[in-house]
């Protein structure tokens, strides 16, 4: 396991591997007694950071590119790098997230949806 964030509710967490030879990278969702809820195979790097937004209804996740999911594990928005990011970090209003690299290329703007 290379990263974990607790969701601000307390009544979950997940967690962010490296994966191996044989396996995928996997991100994984579980309740606060450690029973998994659901796991999720589709980064080709391990998943180094993890970053709840203000709200708690989007969790940003740095690997071979950065990942916008929500609160049950939905896939939002796939952002697209030339590098493996290292470090993820939302801003105090949550509609924009910043991202760090080995290359230190820049910042991913997001903007929540609006409905």
């Amino acid at each position: 396991m290379l990263s974990i964030a607790w969701h601000k509710s307390g009544s979950f967490f997940v967690t962010g591997d490296y994966g191996d030879e044989k396996d995928k990278s996997l991100l994984q969702y579980w309740d606060e007694q450690g029973n998994l809820l659901k796991s999720i195979d589709i980064s080709k790097g391990e998943y180094r950071n993890l970053s709840w937004n203000p709200e708690g209804s989007r969790l940003a996740t740095a690997s071979d590119a950065l990942r916008i999911w929500d609160n049950k594990g939905n896939l939002i928005s796939k952002g697209n790098s030339k590098d493996y990011l290292w470090g993820v970090s939302w801003n105090e209003q949550g509609n924009k997230i910043i991202t760090s690299s080995m290359e230190v290329t820049g910042h991913s703007p997001y903007f929540r949806d609006r409905n």
